[in-house]
């Protein structure tokens, strides 16, 4: 009962009881012990339509006047409690009862007043009884409200479970199955195509019940997708392969005969090397004879249905390109016995054939690896669909490599982070769960919640938090602002026409560039383009070029107060985010290891310290505090936790930084050439000195320890590294011991390694059997993959074929098409891989570069700004033909810049606040080793220099005092024993 109309449905009880003595007391009307009929209720969609159905032969006609009643007593009174019962709300079809109430209470008004009566008034009670009512009332809405959610919940689960596979043919519901033996059942056939055992597993013969039309539908329990008869191979293993009803044998052995079906499979067993020089094609045919023309044409036109399959991958064509005049025109000028395929062949058999064909060879490939990373992250399609990208990267002496190993297409079902990690698990557990190393996604509800159930039930399985984006309300107005300014210029042509001709005048090389998806890096290049172009826009106003009203969004502009307040807002937002924008573009690479994810992370706390010191900006104090607040905040939610010190434990074992003097106190920063002796209290500890000069030393040993224990736990004596030690306690005991030794640069760790990367160093000091230990747990830190680059590039070419014009596209073929294409890129890259790649320069400055158009390096270098702290970087403008640039790191790719671009913006619906919060706003937390930082010295040049456009070379030498590329014996502690380490 709705609480707003209890006071209507006492008034009409109160009226029926006092209707006058002039109305016969019957039992006229059936209201007694009435409850509505459930099929009823299912043919009028609902119980307020069944009551008002019953009303009405009861009261008959309302239309030509108020209701007469045939009779009075308890027959008539007991509508009213029908009434309270199924009157619940005042939409919908309560409605009906409303109006009913209303209609009876005028009625028995209208008959009490015509005897000469009197409405009877609420009789007052006690305030016991009034209390009891309520709470009776309340009790009892409460008890339906719950049945009513109840049985809302199960319709919605029946109703998911019919709707949530899409377009599935045939309504199951429809379907009957055959029980009628066909011919082929009966004996085998000796002529035709022999029936397969796989194709009879996965399907059922079924009919249509209303004309009998025979189908197939899948064997899943619980699937309803079916098929026309007769049925397409290509189709039902397709489906199966993926199918979540199938076993996983049934899946693997789907996806198999599908992976035998390509022709990339077909090509292999032919053997037949591909064709590197002009030849004449019809050699083969008549060097082979006339009893094997047929079978090298076969053989042919196999390879060029390959061909023409990876170009319309590879170049994200449609496939009906196959179909077009004009193409057919020339492949048959070139031969024409070419048999290339039509677009529904490929579209239907090919492409579904060869996308299992590169997954199988992906798996068997990824199941010899090991600290293995998978990652995984969502996306939209135009049709639309939603789709699940799942890649597994691997880290190889060239360089990373990642492997699009399946896309989770289940628009039908909630994303939650149960579903994610059963997609997620199917795929570990066919690789092998002890063969990964880490797992990553962003910072979302569910993607978070299926990385804490990935590592809860693998705890090998490192999970790499990340940040989540903030704003301040203090930036809300000026963003506001930024963005109806840039919209005004891309939507009018001739605002834009006018400001690109003053450009030109005013020496402004680049334009506007418009807010993406990408969160804070986007704010800070739009913004950061706005106040480059500020000039010529101010000028376009007060020349009257642009004309404005009080509506317009460039109002703000002309009033002086106004214009200036935004220009300080944006100048403080711009160099604020920055160095987090730098960062960003840093980090985006294959090559990132965790390790470079601290140190950057550093250098962004540094940057803005040093920017609030200076406060040339003129930073109120309270935004200042909010700013460190939320540094702080994602510090201890990112790094400074227990889930985080797997960043710092990478640069710690970076051989390139640990002489240098960031891991140390700042009063333990002089280094000496040679031997550097530090001194600390007495102690029972050997590395108590350690411990005092170094805050992160056994923050990183207790990881490190903690990580051991769980890959001995998982694989016990399959580690190689302690296969030598009887027990697990005498292998923590060594990693102790090397542990120490590496960090004081004794031997085997005081010989110079020859070593391109920090992986490739800790590789050669895993052949000693004095560093295999701590060897084994770096290599698999180095290994670890921070960030969500190869999702990113997928979308990319996710954007790139799913275009506006072919906006039907199913997520099978895209998925499908964007395995191909990948596979064969990757396969094109390693066969022309002859020497192992230069090391990438990890900093703004050689980063910086490749985002440098061609037009821009030819043209001067531009003029900062008054009010920006730091030197422009180079940055593209957004057109779809933005040639690739060259420079390192060679990872980091146009494909993955739009592909952040592209990335689908609902993130917003499933954005978490961030669920640590620091309190701290006076200081930075890194800074401090007393609560829980690592007590990093922020004032060293050498965190400036990662993020600055030109070198920063602190005064007496270098940034860091460690060998660049071969590390040397630096010892820097000298001790008589080596003795077991308690951390």
């Amino acid at each position: 009962m709705t609480a707003y109309y209890s006071d209507e449905l006492k008034k009409l009880d109160r009226c029926l009881k006092a209707l006058p003595q002039s109305i016969p007391a019957n039992d006229a009307y059936q209201f007694m012990d009435y409850e509505p009929n459930q099929e009823d209720i299912d043919d009028y969609g609902s119980a307020q339509g069944v009551v008002n159905k019953h009303l009405e032969p009861q009261f008959g006609d309302r239309d030509h006047g108020p209701i007469k009643f045939k009779g009075r007593g308890p027959a008539l009174e007991a509508v009213v409690p029908i009434l309270r019962r199924y009157l619940t709300g005042k939409s919908g079809e309560n409605l009906l009862l409303i109006k009913w109430v209303d209609d009876l209470t005028a009625a028995a008004i209208l008959a009490i007043e015509k005897d000469g009566g009197t409405v009877p008034r609420e009789t007052a009670t006690t305030a016991a009884k009034r209390l009891f009512d309520d709470a009776t009332t309340t009790r009892d809405r409460n008890k339906r409200h719950k049945a009513t959610k109840a049985t809302a919940a199960d319709a919605r689960r029946a109703a998911q479970k019919v709707t949530e596979q899409g377009d599935v043919g045939v309504p199951l519901e429809n379907l009957t199955d055959d029980e009628e033996i066909l011919p082929s059942d009966e004996a085998p056939r000796k002529t035709g195509r022999k029936p397969s055992e796989l194709l009879n597993s996965c399907t059922i013969r079924c009919r249509v019940r209303k004309d009998g039309t025979r189908r197939w539908r899948c064997s899943g329990d619980g699937c309803r997708t079916n098929w026309a008869d007769p049925r397409m191979s290509s189709r039902v293993l397709s489906h199966a392969s993926l199918c979540k009803f199938h076993t996983a044998t049934v899946r693997q052995a789907a996806l198999q005969a599908s992976s035998e079906k390509s022709l990339g499979a077909q090509v292999k067993a032919d053997d037949i090397p591909p064709p590197t020089e002009k030849r004449d094609f019809f050699a083969g045919f008549r060097a082979a004879g006339a009893v094997k023309e047929k079978t090298e044409l076969q053989k042919f036109q196999t390879r060029a249905n390959l061909y023409t399959l990876q170009l319309i991958c590879d170049a994200c064509l449609p496939v009906a390109v196959v179909d077009n005049p004009m193409f057919r025109q020339l492949v048959n000028h070139l031969n024409s016995s070419n048999g290339i395929f039509v677009g529904s062949t490929f579209s239907n058999n090919y492409i579904p054939h060869e996308a299992a064909h590169v997954t199988i060879l992906a798996f068997d490939y990824l199941g010899t690896q090991f600290f293995l990373s998978i990652t995984y992250d969502g996306g939209s399609l135009r049709k639309p669909q939603s789709v699940y990208t799942v890649h597994v990267t691997v880290t190889t002496p060239y360089g990373r490599e990642a492997y699009f190993v399946h896309g989770d297409e289940a628009s039908g079902v909630s994303h939650t982070g149960e579903h994610i990690r059963d997609v997620l698990l199917k795929i570990i557990y066919r690789i092998g769960p002890e063969r990964f190393g880490s797992i990553g996604s962003d910072s979302t509800g569910n993607t978070s919640s299926a990385r804490e159930y990935i590592n809860s039930e693998i705890p090998t399985i490192n999970r790499s938090p990340r940040p989540m984006p903030s704003l301040l309300e203090y930036f809300q107005e000026p963003i506001v602002r930024m963005k109806g300014t840039i919209r005004y210029f891309s939507k009018s042509n001739y605002g834009s026409t006018h400001m690109r001709a003053l450009r030109v005048t005013l020496e402004i090389n680049k334009g506007l560039e418009k807010v993406g998806k990408t969160r804070f890096g986007t704010i800070y290049w739009a913004g950061y383009a706005l106040q480059r172009c500020l000039p010529a826009i101010t000028e376009l106003l007060n020349s009257n070029v642009i004309l404005t009203d009080t509506d317009s969004p460039l109002a703000f502009l002309k009033n002086l107060p106004l214009s200036q307040a935004f220009n300080l807002r944006l100048t403080q937002l711009v160099c604020v985010l920055e160095p987090i924008a730098r960062a960003i573009k840093c980090l985006e690479g294959l090559d990132t290891t965790v390790g470079d994810v601290w140190k950057f992370y550093v250098a962004i706390t540094a940057v803005i310290r040093d920017l609030f010191v200076n406060n040339a900006q003129g930073y109120p104090p309270e935004l200042q505090e909010a700013i460190r607040k939320i540094i702080n905040s994602r510090y201890k939610e990112m790094i400074g936790g227990e889930r985080g010190v797997v960043y710092l434990a990478g640069f710690y074992l970076d051989p390139e930084q640990l002489s240098s003097p960031i891991l140390r106190k700042s009063q333990a920063n002089v280094l000496e050439r040679g031997i550097v002796r530090l001194r600390g209290p007495p102690s029972d500890r050997t590395d108590q000195d350690l411990r005092d000069a170094m805050p992160t030393y056994a923050k990183v040993g207790l990881f490190l320890i903690q990580t051991l224990y769980h890959e001995m736990n998982s694989r016990g004596r399959d580690i190689p590294a302690c296969s030598q030690y009887e027990t697990s306690t005498a292998a923590v005991a060594a990693l102790k011991s090397q542990f120490e030794a590496y960090t004081r640069q004794h031997a085997p760790f005081s010989a110079r390694v020859h070593a391109r990367t920090p992986l490739e160093y800790w590789r050669t000091m895993s052949e000693s059997p004095h560093a295999d230990v701590l060897a084994f747990i770096a290599i698999k830190i180095f290994s670890l993959l921070p960030n969500s680059m190869p999702e990113e590039r997928t979308v990319s070419s996710f954007t790139r074929m799913n275009t506006v014009d072919r906006a039907s596209q199913k997520a099978e073929s895209v998925v499908g098409m964007t395995k191909i294409r990948q596979h064969n890129r990757r396969v094109d890259r390693m066969s022309k891989q002859t020497s192992l790649p230069s090391p990438p320069t990890l900093n703004w400055r050689s980063v910086g570069t490749l985002f440098a158009s061609a037009k821009s390096a030819k043209d001067a270098p531009e003029t900062p700004p008054s009010n920006s702290t730091a030197p422009i970087p180079a940055r593209p403008e957004e057109t779809d033909d933005q040639p690739l640039p060259k420079g390192d790191p060679p990872n980091l790719t146009i494909d993955a810049q739009e592909g952040l671009d592209a990335l689908d913006g609902n993130m917003d619906e499933e954005d978490n606040p961030c669920p640590v919060v620091s309190d701290n706003t006076k200081s930075f937390d890194i800074e401090g080793s007393d609560n829980g930082g690592e007590g990093i010295d922020l004032s060293l040049p050498y965190f400036r220099d990662l993020l600055s456009e030109a070198p920063i070379v602190p005064q007496g030498g270098s940034a860091t005092s460690g060998a660049a590329k071969t590390t040397a014996a630096k010892a820097f502690a000298v001790v008589e024993d080596i003795m077991d380490l308690e951390f």
